[in-house]
């Protein structure tokens, strides 16, 4: 599992929460306009309720759509 935030307080809460249920995941700091993994690095992505707070969710799906 891998996660990416913009905030390093949510990175940090996502970090323990999968600790505490014992999940592997790799998370990182970054903006989803600017996924750094290589082209269809990923089966899915599933992003919740963070659209809403994107000026231009265009350029979120389009970064999510290559990898």
């Amino acid at each position: 599992m891998y996660g990416i935030d913009i905030s390093k307080d949510f990175e940090e809460i996502a970090r323990r929460n999968a600790k505490i249920a014992n999940v592997i995941a790799d998370f990182k700091h970054g903006n989803v306009g600017k996924i750094p993994y290589a082209d269809e690095y990923f089966d899915f992505i599933i992003c919740t309720t963070a659209f809403k707070n994107f000026n231009t969710p265009i350029d979120a799906l389009a970064p999510s759509y290559r990898v």
